[in-house]
C-alpha cells in the first residue's frame, strides 16, 4: 500500500490535506485552501514535484541530528522530537511530565477538528491515580505563536465521542491517552491514525519518565536508609561504650527499648545521639 493524500476541514472551515505514510504516520500537513478543488490542484502539483524536486536547504544546524557514517539522514530529529525527549529529562516529577505531555499531545492533535481536548491517565500500584487534561493550547508550543481556540465554544456543549488509546503494555502501571470530541461522528480514518501516531510518541516518553521517576525514588529511599542506618550504628556504638558490651548485645538493648517505648528504632537512635552530643542527626558521608 502506498502513501495517501487525505483531505480534511480545519477549525476555520478551510480545506487542508495530510500526506500519510504507509503506516499512517503524518509526513506533512498543507496550508489552508478555500475549497476542495483548490486543495486537489495543490495535491496534483505536489505529486508532480515531490518525486523530482530538488532540495533547497536553508536550515542551520539541527539539534539532535547525528548523520550516519554514509551521510544517512534517517536520524534527523524534528523540533517536536527534541521537545518530546526533553520532557522526561527536564521534569521533576511524573505529574509534571504528564502535564507537559498532555499539552504537547494537544498541539500535535490540533489538526483533528472535532477534538476539543485530550487527557492522559496513569494508574500505578500503591500510588494515587494521576490524570492530566489539556485543551488545545492557546499558544503554539513550538513557535510561541497564538493558536486558534479549540472547538468547545459554549459551556453547555458536551463531549459525545471519546477515543481511548492505551499507552503502556498490559500489566502495571497502566496509562491511556483519551481524546474528547464534541462531534458524534467517531474518530476514524486518518484522524485515528494520526492519534495513534501521537500516542506512540507519548508512550515512548512516558516509559522514560516512569523509569526516571523510579530511579529518582530509589535514590531517595537509599539515601534515607543510609541516613537512618548511620544514626542506628552510631547509637549502638554509644550503648557499647556505656555498657561495655558487644555489638549484638547493644543492638538487642536498642530493640527492646524501642519496643517498650513504642518508638521506631531510628527515632530512638536519633534521640540517644541528641542526649549525648546535642545533635539529633548523625553526619552522613554520602553524596546523593
Amino acid at each position: 500500500m502506498s502513501g495517501l493524500f487525505e483531505l480534511f476541514t480545519d477549525q476555520h472551515d478551510h480545506v487542508r490535506f495530510r500526506v500519510l505514510a504507509r503506516d499512517g504516520a503524518i509526513l506533512a500537513v498543507s496550508g489552508a485552501y478555500p475549497d476542495k478543488a483548490s486543495a486537489a490542484r495543490a495535491i496534483t502539483q505536489t505529486r508532480e514535484s515531490a518525486g523530482t524536486g530538488l532540495i533547497n536547504d536553508h536550515c542551520g544546524p539541527v539539534a539532535g541530528f547525528h548523520p550516519g557514517p554514509s551521510g544517512d539522514v534517517g536520524n534527523v530529529r524534528t523540533k517536536s522530537d527534541v521537545m518530546f525527549d526533553d520532557i522526561a529529562l527536564n521534569s521533576e516529577s511524573i505529574e509534571e511530565a504528564l502535564g507537559t505531555l498532555a499539552v504537547v499531545a494537544g498541539f500535535l492533535l490540533a489538526s483533528i477538528e472535532s477534538v476539543a481536548l485530550c487527557s492522559i491517565t496513569l494508574s500505578r500500584p500503591k500510588k494515587a491515580t494521576v490524570r492530566v487534561c489539556s485543551a488545545r493550547p492557546p499558544v503554539d508550543v513550538l513557535t510561541g505563536e497564538p493558536q486558534p481556540a479549540f472547538p468547545l465554544q459554549r459551556p453547555e456543549e458536551a463531549f459525545v465521542s471519546v477515543l481511548g488509546i492505551p499507552l503502556l503494555d498490559k500489566g502495571a502501571p497502566r496509562a491511556v491517552l483519551t481524546l474528547w470530541s464534541c462531534d458524534s461522528t467517531p474518530i476514524t480514518g486518518g484522524d485515528s491514525r494520526a492519534a495513534h501516531s501521537v500516542a506512540e510518541r507519548v508512550s515512548r516518553v512516558l516509559r522514560q519518565a516512569l523509569r526516571m521517576a523510579e530511579l529518582r525514588e530509589t535514590a531517595e529511599n537509599l539515601y534515607a536508609a543510609l541516613e537512618h542506618r548511620t544514626a542506628i550504628d552510631t547509637a549502638i556504638g554509644v550503648i557499647m561504650g556505656q555498657n561495655r558490651c558487644d555489638h549484638d548485645t547493644a543492638y538487642d538493648m536498642l530493640l527492646r527499648a524501642s519496643s517498650t517505648r513504642n518508638v521506631k528504632v531510628r527515632d530512638l537512635a536519633a534521640a540517644l545521639l541528641g542526649s549525648v552530643s546535642g545533635e539529633h542527626r548523625a553526619p552522613v558521608h554520602f553524596d546523593p
